[in-house]
C-alpha cells in the first residue's frame, strides 16, 4: 500500500507541479515507466476483477515497479 501511494503521489507532483522537468531528467524513463505501469494494471485490474480497489493495489503496484525493473535491465 505504501509503494502505491508514492507511485501516486510522484505522479501527482509529475502532472501538476513540475512541469513535466522530471520526465526530462536522466531517470525520467524509470518514472515514466512506473507511472504507465501503475495506470494499465489499475485500470486492467478494476476491470477485469470481482475485488475492485484491492486487486487494483496490487497489479498498479506490481506493474509500477516491473515496468521500471525491465528497462533497467534492458528489456
Amino acid at each position: 500500500m505504501l509503494i502505491f501511494i508514492i507511485l501516486i503521489m510522484s505522479m501527482l507532483y509529475e502532472f501538476f507541479l513540475s512541469g513535466n522537468e522530471c520526465y526530462a531528467k536522466s531517470h525520467g524513463k524509470y518514472l515514466k515507466a512506473c507511472h504507465s505501469g501503475l495506470i494499465r494494471g489499475t485500470v486492467t485490474a478494476i476491470l477485469l476483477s470481482n475485488f475492485g480497489y484491492v486487486y487494483a493495489i496490487q497489479q498498479g503496484v506490481v506493474l509500477g515497479v516491473l515496468n521500471a525493473t525491465m528497462i533497467h535491465l534492458g528489456y
